[in-house]
Order: C-alpha cells, then structure tokens, then sequence
C-alpha cells in the first residue's frame, strides 16, 4: 500500500489506523516494530540496507569462525567479536536469534573473552541481542559510531564484573577507600588530628557530686529560727528573758 506522495511502502510494511491517537501509522509484523510515519519507515528500511550490504562485504573480506565470532586481530584478548551476521539472518529474525544464542554460548564457555561485541544493527536486532543478555546474565552496552552512509549502533556484551560501568564504579569506590586510608594515617602521624568519638566523657570528682537524700532537713519553725536570731544578736549586758 502506498502513502504520502508518490513515496510507496516497502515489502512488509502495512498503514493502519491508531484510534487512539486518531492518525495513520505503519506496522511490519516480521520486525514487530511500529514507525508514524512514512519516513521514518523509509530511513528505517535505508539503514538495514546498509547494513546488509556491508555484512556481505565484511563476509567476503574475512572467513567467521563455525559461530560467526573470532578475536579481532589486534584486539585484546578477552574480546571476542562478531565480524558479520550471516545472511540468512537479514531478514529472518528466528535464524538471527537461533544465531546469537550460539554465539552466546560460546562466549561463555571461554574463560578468557569477557566482551563479546556485535556489528552494527537496527533496533529490531538489538532487542534479540538485548533478550539474549537476559538470558546468559551478561551486561549490555550500546555505542554509536560514524561508518559513513550512517549512524551504527554496536551492541557488546560483558560478562558480570567487567562492563565499562562496574569497572567505573569499581574504581570510585577503590579511590574512597584510598583516600579513606590516607587520611587514617594522617590522623595517626599528628595526634592533634585525632578524634576518638568512642570515649565517654569524664566523669566528676566524687566530692562534687552531692547525692539526693543525704542532707538533712531542717525541720524548725519561723518562730524557732526567729528566736535563735535573737538570742545570738542580743548584746552580752542585756539579760535574756525566758519565753
């Protein structure tokens, strides 16, 4: 079916409408992907295109092992990379998922690859890729780069402990830790620094501390203390009167 223009939509794509939305969009149920727009459609088909063609280029320049992955010569060694999806898997998303699941399987059988990285793909590949991971336990990391005719997404997959994140967060926490340790053995070379908030604080002298109950009460009555005042304020000539 055809749409916007004289523009004419590739095979396997169909406009629906989305009542949700109240507008056209267009659907490819092989892909079980959804564009809005007939360009997008259009760009979409383009960027698989390339891709296609430069797998068969890489296929005719290189020979892939029996999985489709090999070191990359010069690379290091834990890194195993996948030169080119077979073409069988261009079009055909179970023979792509059947292939990376292989792959999988032989990346984590060798102890020595840590990184697994793919080719450049589309999105409805890197979702398998994606699902794969899931399956095996690895991690995941996309990156773009500049072949060209377009924008390439590569998808690589690491084996737990070793992406560019954990690695990251590794070493922010072995740099803490350091700077923890440097500032203990300050605090040890000058005893000013140190501060020891485990000690309780002193206790008072025993003979400041005086206890309830211990001081006696003084039961008189005004009159009585009057009187006292009296008597010992009365000059020595002056006779005392009895009461």
């Amino acid at each position: 079916m055809g749409g916007d223009g004289d523009a004419v939509l590739p095979a396997g794509w169909k406009e629906a409408w989305s009542r949700s939305k109240g507008k056209k969009y267009y659907s490819n149920a092989r892909r079980n992907l959804s564009l809005w727009s007939l360009g997008e459609v259009l760009r979409y088909e383009a960027t698989a295109q390339a891709e296609q063609q430069q797998q068969q280029q890489q296929q005719k320049d290189q020979a892939p092992s029996a999985s489709g992955a090999e070191a990359a010569p010069g690379a290091a060694e834990n890194v195993l990379r996948v030169a080119a999806f077979p073409a069988d898997t261009a079009k055909d998303l179970d023979a792509l998922e059947a292939f990376v699941q292989e792959t999988c399987k032989a990346f984590m059988a060798n102890e020595k690859h840590t990184d697994l990285v793919f080719p450049p793909c589309a999105e409805d590949k890197r979702y398998i890729i994606n699902e794969a991971a899931d399956d095996f336990g690895l991690v995941p990391e996309s990156s773009k780069k500049d072949m060209g005719a377009y924008i390439g997404t590569f998808i690589t997959l690491f084996k737990p402990g070793h992406s560019t994140r954990e690695k990251r967060d590794a070493k922010v926490m072995a740099d803490a830790e350091a700077r923890v340790g440097q500032d203990g053995d300050a605090t040890s070379a000058n005893p000013r620094k140190r501060v020891r908030v485990d000690e309780p604080p002193a206790a008072a002298p025993q003979d400041a501390v005086t206890k309830l109950g211990t001081v006696a009460r003084d039961r008189r009555t005004i009159e009585e203390i009057q009187k006292l005042g009296d008597v010992r304020n009365r000059p020595a000539s002056m006779p005392a009167y009895a009461s």
